[in-house]
């Protein structure tokens, strides 16, 4: 055996009572100082849950961490492309219905979006707050309209959280099932109903976040 990787006995036994994570940690030749606080996975916050939104299997995770709250939404199996985060630093007026993404979408449509969510729904329905700032983490979407979309669903599910008391950065990671290409199979499918779609979903993807509140 060389002589790199030969040890002691006592060495053997110093790195056998360390902690795992430290163990872990100097196999791989990296500087630690004290991993005692890093909490276990099991240990943090965490609810799940799996529905059917218009024919489709959507599963939703929440979890929270000390300093931002996770939340996944997925309409296709085994996959989450996309991650943004929302940070609310003052969060006292909501803006006008549809408005409150950094994404250029026409604001009509962001309206349309928003008001038929909360015609079919929420009594009072989250709009999005002016102090909400948004940023891409990783990953991509089809097409700007989607991009769009999904800032959307941000800034909705962000306000919706500090309302109910969690004012920390929310991690957002999506993938959603493209409701425009399946309308455009079906030749009776008006915009406006491809609009109410669209709204129904949102609305029911916030009720099942707020269902599974870890904060």
């Amino acid at each position: 055996m060389p002589a790199s990787l030969s040890q002691s006995p006592s060495s053997n036994s110093a790195i056998a009572t360390q902690p795992r994570w430290t163990r872990i940690c100097t196999s791989a030749g990296l500087n630690h100082s004290d991993l005692s606080n890093v909490p276990p996975l099991d240990s943090l916050p965490t609810r799940t849950s799996t529905l059917d939104i218009q024919g489709r299997k959507t599963e939703v995770l929440a979890q929270a961490f000390e300093d931002r709250t996770l939340v996944v939404v997925t309409q296709r199996p085994g996959t989450v492309g996309y991650f943004v985060q929302a940070t609310t630093s003052s969060p006292e007026s909501a803006l006008p219905l549809g408005q409150g993404t950094s994404y250029e979408l026409d604001f009509e449509r962001k309206e349309d979006l928003t008001t038929s969510a909360s015609t079919h729904s929420l009594e009072d329905f989250p709009t999005p707050l002016s102090g909400t700032t948004q940023k891409i983490l990783f990953g991509s979407t089809r097409d700007e309209e989607e991009e769009a979309l999904y800032g959307l669903y941000l800034s909705t599910l962000a306000a919706a959280l500090y309302k109910q008391g969690d004012a920390r950065p929310l991690v957002l990671g999506l993938a959603l099932s493209d409701l425009r290409s399946a309308a455009q199979q079906e030749d009776s499918t008006s915009e406006a109903e491809l609009e109410r779609r669209e709204g129904e979903r949102l609305k029911a993807v916030v009720e099942a976040v707020k269902a599974c509140r870890v904060w």
